[in-house]
């Protein structure tokens, strides 16, 4: 009774109301508690750390110069990032799976939508490698095949090409090019299908052997290739401007000297070249075409020192064959390479041309510059050693550009005051060398002279070599001095230095060695050739340079 009398008193709502206050209280308590459990734990860490603190002891002055110095660099972020990169680096192995399988996907997707072009296309344009190499390719057959510029091509690829076609074939190309870049065999068989063209394998040599066959038309209008001489005359009358830069006036900068493997390069064709090519990369593209791939090596590394890599081409007669420049650089002072390499480098100019040659020698060069057909600049007025052409603003901003590294013979002295490891001398050098290279070795570098047998040289380990063309010097491996008469061209860059050593071949041949037989200091023997050779001059004995056992050469810091 007295219980229903309670509850009598309240409604239900009042009760609901109540039950709601003591649940709103249990979750109150815990949370309490949750605090409180979390607190105790932070006081205990807390009291760990003041203890582990106690023990170290107070922080000293180094310390909180530690902190200062972690805070100035950044530490603590970069510690914290660290953390986040090692957390989604547990991520990177799903992430390249997925990628690997995307990219499988993609791949095949690529193969079966070029497959598929492949088949539905009227036109089809590729090259004759993609041609039996790709997949989409290599069983396609077409009602119509045509091949250009076979006359560079070897016999056996055209047929390749040809074998596809239903019911027409048509071969274009100029038997004048120089045909494949490919290596000389006397095997018959070679012979017959990779080094022959198309043209070749029927005998066409000229218009009148294309006439006589049946077939085959010959366009005897300008066709681009031709022999040098006559590819300057075309040049010319279609409106290419033509300029000589004659090097007949730098002689001892334009001697033509043996590369280490084949070929001949001077180190003229590669400064005139990197000027030229920096002054007209501006009015579009450009190419530097050399006669021979030392030539080109040794032109390259230049560009590289200067950064035109990327503006530029430079590459041998055949590398650069077929393409079109707005300017070509033909540098044919080590050589031309024979009237039809000649045409083909000449061939590319679009606009403009330059032909770095001797312009004095008597031939079809001289005849041209005569005849008016081309202008002429003197290299030595591009150095300041002679008089300018008046009013040629493009000659003025290139002599600009060659000058900022011109000097006069004082130049080596400073060089080699500066070197601190290394410095090689080719003979004769304009100007008084010995006293700074005395100098230069004794502070411990580096020096080796090569000189000419008789020539006095009081200076640095000297070397006899019949080198014949001197006036050139590295210093540290990291710039070129180049004689160029009373003045010093001085070409700064690892990649030129570098590339001038090894053609030189000075690391085989830059330690004396004594005949094995007398005991006197042998001789360099080169001349023109390639390889060089140890020869003593009393004992008659000849030993080929061991290239892949190069003297030992001592280190010098």
């Amino acid at each position: 009774m007295h219980a229903r009398a309670v509850i009598g008193e309240h409604t239900r709502s009042e009760i609901a109301d109540a039950d709601r206050r003591a649940a709103e209280a249990e979750e109150a308590v815990a949370a309490a508690d949750e605090r409180y459990r979390s607190a105790r734990e932070v006081m205990i860490r807390l009291r760990g750390e003041v203890d582990a603190a106690e023990t170290r002891g107070a922080a000293t002055d180094e310390d909180r110069r530690l902190v200062t110095d972690s805070v100035l660099r950044g530490l603590p972020e970069r510690h914290a990032r660290l953390y986040g990169l090692l957390h989604r680096r547990k991520d990177a192995a799903a992430l390249e799976e997925r990628h690997r399988e995307l990219t499988d996907r993609a791949r095949t997707l690529r193969a079966e939508a070029e497959e598929r072009l492949v088949r539905d296309a009227r036109v089809v344009a590729t090259t004759l490698l993609r041609s039996r190499v790709h997949p989409a390719l290599t069983a396609a057959t077409f009602d119509v095949v045509l091949v250009d510029d076979a006359g560079a091509v070897p016999l056996a690829e055209v047929l390749l090409a040809l074998r596809r076609a239903g019911t027409t074939a048509v071969v274009f190309g100029d038997f004048r090019q120089l045909g494949p870049a490919v290596p000389d065999d006397p095997a018959r068989e070679v012979q017959r299908w990779v080094r022959a063209t198309c043209f070749s394998h029927l005998g066409i040599a000229d218009p009148a052997d294309v006439d006589a066959r049946e077939g085959c038309l010959a366009l005897t209008g300008r066709s681009g290739l031709g022999t040098g001489y006559e590819q300057l005359r075309e040049a010319a009358e279609a409106g290419t401007e033509i300029v000589l830069v004659d090097v007949s006036t730098v002689p001892g900068l334009a001697a033509a000297r043996p590369g280490s493997v084949a070929g001949k390069w001077s180190a003229a064709g590669a400064v005139l070249a990197c000027a030229l090519a920096e002054r007209h990369r501006r009015d579009g593209t450009v190419g530097v075409v050399a006669p021979d791939v030392v030539q080109a090596d040794v032109t390259l590394a230049a560009f590289r020192d200067r950064g035109l890599v990327a503006a530029t081409a430079v590459g041998p007669v055949r590398a650069l064959q077929g393409r079109e420049f707005a300017t070509v650089v033909a540098d044919l002072v080590a050589g031309d390479g024979g009237p039809q390499a000649l045409g083909a480098g000449i061939a590319p100019a679009r606009d403009r041309l330059y032909l770095i040659a001797d312009g004095v020698a008597d031939g079809p060069l001289r005849e041209a510059v005569e005849r008016g057909d081309i202008r002429t600049w003197s290299a030595a007025a591009l150095l300041g050693a002679a008089e300018p052409p008046a009013d040629d603003a493009t000659f003025g901003e290139v002599a600009e550009l060659l000058r900022a590294g011109v000097h006069g013979e004082e130049a080596f002295e400073g060089h080699a005051a500066d070197a601190r490891r290394s410095v090689w001398v080719w003979t004769p050098w304009p100007g008084d060398a010995d006293a700074a290279l005395e100098a230069a070795a004794r502070r411990g570098v580096r020096v080796r002279v090569f000189a000419a047998p008789g020539e006095e040289v009081r200076a640095g380990t000297v070397i006899r070599s019949d080198h014949g063309h001197g006036g050139l010097v590295v210093v540290d491996e990291q710039v070129a001095l180049l004689g160029a008469g009373e003045r010093v061209v001085a070409v700064p860059g690892a990649a030129f230095a570098h590339r001038l050593l090894a053609e030189l071949q000075a690391e085989w041949t830059g330690e004396p060695r004594p005949c094995d037989r007398c005991g006197e200091p042998m001789e360099v023997r080169r001349g023109d050739a390639a390889d060089a050779r140890w020869h003593c001059p009393g004992c008659d004995l000849a030993i080929p340079e061991q290239r892949h056992a190069p003297a030992e050469t001592p280190v010098v810091g």
